[in-house]
């Protein structure tokens, strides 16, 4: 990991090569250098899922219940949030606009954190499976690039490499401590 640094520095702008179980280089190897997408406003993507969410409370009204987003509620139909792809429910979550309900804001974030902790415990699982620590590595890039607009900017994200490493250093670090959480965390979930 400190080779991938140390080349970072000296060329900040090009990723290094021939570094074995270089978790970054896995990771950057997943997206094309030529994938160039444009990423929606955040305004656009917040409009789109209201109009989504709009017609949910739609079909649960013809359907004479209230749409509701609490699965502890007893009557109203729950809004179904797993169709709706991450970017649109750091949408709601945010609430830049106002566009959204405090109650949707809320149920936005808890299904965010589900799959941000179900997408990491898989990462873990895979790296103890392995027996590769690379592979947590690897999976929290992945996990933490997917809520972000890394994937659509490849040149933002060939710059950031520096600063990537410099993370991923600290993820290291820090991954005993956050694999006990971790699995803390999964023991909590499933008991």
């Amino acid at each position: 990991m400190l080779q991938g640094v140390q080349a970072t520095q000296q060329k900040p702008t090009t990723a290094p090569s021939g570094i074995a179980n270089d978790p970054v280089a896995a990771y950057l190897a997943q997206t094309p250098a030529d994938s160039s997408t444009t990423t929606p406003d955040i305004s656009n993507v917040a409009k789109s899922v209201r109009a989504s969410l709009d017609a949910q409370a739609s079909a649960a009204a013809a359907a004479g219940k209230e749409l509701v987003y609490d699965p502890g509620r007893k009557t109203g139909q729950l809004a179904d949030l797993s169709g709706i792809d991450n970017r649109s429910l750091s949408a709601i979550s945010l609430n830049q606009d106002g566009l959204f309900s405090k109650q949707e804001s809320y149920a936005a974030k808890q299904e965010l954190d589900s799959r941000n902790r179900a997408s990491i415990l898989a990462a873990l699982k895979q790296s103890q499976t392995s027996g590769d620590p690379t592979q947590l590595s690897l999976g929290i890039l992945n996990t933490y690039s997917a809520m972000s607009d890394g994937r659509a900017h490849g040149d933002e994200l060939d710059t950031g490499v520096s600063r990537q490493r410099r993370g991923q250093l600290q993820i290291d670090q820090q991954y005993s401590v956050d694999a006990a959480k971790l699995v803390i965390s999964a023991r909590n979930f499933v008991s």
